[in-house]
């Protein structure tokens, strides 16, 4: 909000603990706010496609920014030098699942000492790398001039527009699914 003497909004920050701590945490609070910062993680995955949805305006790292803080937490850490074996995958794959298959990388996505690699791996297969209107820091400065600056209005109207697109798009993929799957009939389905 702009004050009546200043040109600038004025900027408050409030962390997600203290809203626990008073028991104010819900989606309706979280959503009264202009934007939300997020760093995010495998933790934070649905709370990312959540607050998306919901069209708050998201200020996130930016790529590069990024790869000091994703895949740090104790989820991944244990973890973070997990490879999958590529014949080991190709054994198991259905041939109906062909389709779906995509090219794993060569190396763990969380290994810390591949930072080049992950960047890749988090730009091509995260969707808080792919979805549009999703607002990139590279510093703090620049989160502040940006969350100083930006038309917030119209990114979250922009993140609805793609939101109302992708309902249409995953309706007409799941009746589809569906549909396929009732017509083998329940012997067939479990059968495979």
């Amino acid at each position: 909000a702009r004050s009546e003497n200043d040109a600038a909004p004025n900027l408050r920050f409030v962390h997600l603990r203290p809203l626990r701590a008073m028991g104010d945490s819900s989606y309706k609070t979280i959503s009264s706010f202009r934007a939300v910062i997020l760093v995010p993680y495998e933790v934070l995955l649905m709370t990312f496609y959540e607050l998306y949805h919901v069209a708050i305006p998201l200020f996130l790292p930016s790529i590069e920014f990024s790869s000091f803080f994703y895949y740090r937490g104790p989820v991944t850490y244990p973890h973070c030098g997990m490879v999958l074996d590529p014949t080991d995958i190709s054994q198991r794959a259905s041939p109906d699942l062909e389709e779906l298959r995509r090219p794993h990388p060569r190396y763990s996505p969380f290994a810390r000492d591949r930072v080049t690699d992950r960047s890749a791996w988090l730009e091509a297969y995260t969707d808080w790398n792919r979805f549009p209107h999703l607002q990139r820091f590279s510093s703090m400065a620049g989160l502040v001039d940006k969350l100083m600056y930006a038309d917030l209005q119209a990114v979250s109207a922009a993140m609805r527009r793609e939101s109302e697109a992708a309902l249409g798009d995953a309706a007409r993929y799941w009746r589809a699914a569906f549909s396929k799957v009732l017509r083998r009939g329940p012997a067939t389905a479990a059968a495979r």
